[in-house]
């Protein structure tokens, strides 16, 4: 009874994400291609609900969820004391990775003034490590960008 109530709050959790990115891709980055998660095995569900347990604990800062304006210059998000370090992460609205940047030691990341998103919308989020396990997600958060 307790794998199925876990594997419940998992698919809650993915169905509350975009369609085309489930819970634990937010998460580990292998993308629906590389996802077991909806493999039906046993072994994939302890995992996955283990990490959905962390969901939530790290919070958008800036930009502010939702945002509309010119390309952000910063991210920034808040601390979680179980992490020791962080993976920062973008993707259009076609669900391509733009950004990503794993071992960050800080809370926040400055986008390099040299690369231009063109407009549209795009989602972040932050996982936050201890070694090489999730120990803290974020979430998606939404930011369009408009050009001047």
């Amino acid at each position: 009874m307790f794998a199925v109530t876990r594997l419940a709050a998992v698919l809650a959790v993915a169905l509350a994400r975009p369609a085309r990115i489930c819970a634990i891709c937010a998460i580990c980055g292998a993308g629906l291609a590389g996802c077991r998660a909806d493999s039906g095995t046993v072994a994939a569900a302890p995992a996955a609900a283990e990490t959905a347990a962390a969901i939530a604990d790290i919070k958008h800062l800036h930009p502010a969820p939702d945002s509309i304006g010119p390309q952000p210059s910063h991210f920034a998000w808040s601390p979680v004391k179980e992490a020791d370090s962080y993976t920062f992460r973008i993707w259009n609205e076609a669900d391509v990775r733009v950004v990503s940047e794993s071992g960050l030691l800080q809370t926040d990341i400055e986008f390099p003034s040299d690369s231009q998103m063109p407009a549209g919308t795009y989602f972040w989020a932050v996982v936050g490590m201890r070694g090489d396990v999730p120990v803290a997600e974020s979430g998606l958060a939404a930011f369009v960008v408009r050009q001047p």
